[in-house]
């Protein structure tokens, strides 16, 4: 016999239990959808808030290195600084000493004392 012919003599019983059957199938596999449809929803606002919280996270880190590379130019400046204080502070305590200003004067404005020669020589001559 034809394969055709046995499906047209099968003949679908229409019971109440057939029925009740069938709607539980139809109620299962809309309910399987939906649990479907529900769980790629959970799954893409996962991902959603995955990749939130990972491009939040590489933000702070670049402002982080940020951070610390201007707070290292930042101490390399107070060094700086504080160096520039003490050399400041050692010629406020030079200029207050009398014999330092006074050999000052002599090397910058080649000032003499009482009976003392200054001789120029070509290395302390400007080039004209």
């Amino acid at each position: 016999m034809n394969h055709s012919n046995q499906l047209s003599n099968i003949k679908k019983m229409n019971s109440d239990y057939v029925k009740t059957e069938d709607k539980k199938r139809k109620t299962d596999e809309r309910r399987r959808f939906v649990n479907n449809r529900k769980l790629f929803v959970v799954v893409i606002a996962f991902m959603i808030l995955l990749t939130g919280t990972v491009y939040i996270r590489i933000i702070r880190e670049q402002a982080l290195a940020e951070k610390l590379n201007e707070n290292k130019k930042l101490q390399t400046q107070l060094t700086n600084l504080k160096k520039e204080e003490r050399n400041l502070n050692q010629e406020i305590v030079n200029l207050n000493d009398d014999e330092y200003v006074a050999k000052l004067a002599r090397k910058e404005y080649y000032v003499s004392t009482n009976g003392e020669i200054i001789f120029s020589t070509p290395d302390n001559r400007e080039d004209n």
